[in-house]
C-alpha cells in the first residue's frame, strides 16, 4: 500500500521521515526516537484509509483514531471506515436476480468453454502444461429450474 500511495517504506527510521507506521506502543529505539523527533506515530486504520482515499489523514493534527495502537478494544489495524468506500459496497447490499435462462445460459457457456479447454489440452504435445486448472474444473451436464435470488445475508 505505501508504494501504491507513492511513499517508500525503509527498515531503519532518520529525522526525515515523516511517520512511523507501529502496531503497538513499543520501548524500541525507533519508537523512541520517533516519539524525540516528533514523527507521527501511527497505525494501520491511518494507511488503510489514506490507499482507500481520504486525505484528511495527512492533516498535521492526527486523530486519535490514528494514533491509537493498543487498548481496550483491540485494535484492527486494517479496518476502516465505511464512509470511504460506500460506492463500492452499494452493490453488494441490493438483491440480484437471476432467472433460469439466464443461469440455463451460463451453464452452458460455461460447459463449452471446458469442453474447448479440454481438447485443447488433449491435442497439445507439451507434456509440461499445467493441467491443474483442467483438474479442479466443475462440470455442470443439467439445468437448474428455480429462480434463484442472492441477497445480502
Amino acid at each position: 500500500m505505501i508504494h501504491a500511495l507513492g511513499g517508500k517504506y525503509s527498515g531503519h527510521l532518520s529525522k526525515w521521515h515523516t511517520h512511523l507506521l507501529a502496531r503497538e506502543n513499543g520501548k524500541t529505539n525507533k519508537f523512541k526516537k520517533a516519539f524525540e523527533w516528533s514523527i507521527p506515530i501511527v497505525n494501520g486504520v491511518w494507511l488503510s484509509e489514506l490507499y482507500l482515499g481520504n486525505t484528511c489523514a495527512l492533516k498535521q493534527s492526527l486523530e486519535e483514531r490514528y494514533k491509537r495502537l493498543n487498548g481496550t478494544p483491540p485494535i484492527d489495524h486494517f479496518s476502516f471506515d465505511q464512509i470511504f468506500v460506500h460506492d463500492l459496497l452499494l452493490p453488494w447490499s441490493q438483491s440480484i436476480r437471476i432467472t433460469d435462462e439466464m443461469l440455463n445460459s451460463a451453464i452452458r457457456r460455461h460447459h463449452e468453454q471446458q469442453q474447448q479447454q479440454q481438447y485443447l489440452l488433449s491435442n497439445t504435445s507439451d507434456m509440461d502444461i499445467d493441467n491443474n486448472y483442467f483438474k479442479k474444473s466443475y462440470h455442470y451436464h443439467e439445468p437448474i429450474n428455480s429462480l434463484i435470488q442472492l441477497t445480502k445475508n
